[in-house]
């Protein structure tokens, strides 16, 4: 199973800076049409793609597709912040 961004609701409503409850509501959605799986730890709710899903392999070809058909500059707009979270928090943790 793949996780879904940093598998975390709050993270992908971050990420692309729209509400948490709107990014809840849509994963309900997603997991009600057999899209994705959750799997609840703690007080957290991770999503991972439902490989069972017929849908999955097709949209995830589709991603791809778009993916590889964007400039480098827009990839560094959507995708950049978030890596640059992800490497910030990286190195705090090995500092430790």
């Amino acid at each position: 199973s793949s996780p879904i961004s940093d598998n975390r609701s709050f993270g992908l409503a971050r990420d692309i800076d729209i509400s948490l409850s709107s990014v809840q509501g849509q994963l309900r959605k997603f997991e009600e049409a057999g899209l994705v799986v959750s799997k609840k730890i703690g007080t957290t709710r991770i999503y991972f793609f439902n490989k069972k899903s017929p849908l999955v392999k097709p949209l995830m070809e589709l991603v791809n597709v778009i993916h590889a058909s964007m400039s480098f500059a827009d990839k560094q707009q959507l995708f950049g912040v978030r890596a640059k979270r992800r490497l910030k928090s990286i190195k705090s943790s090995l500092s430790c």
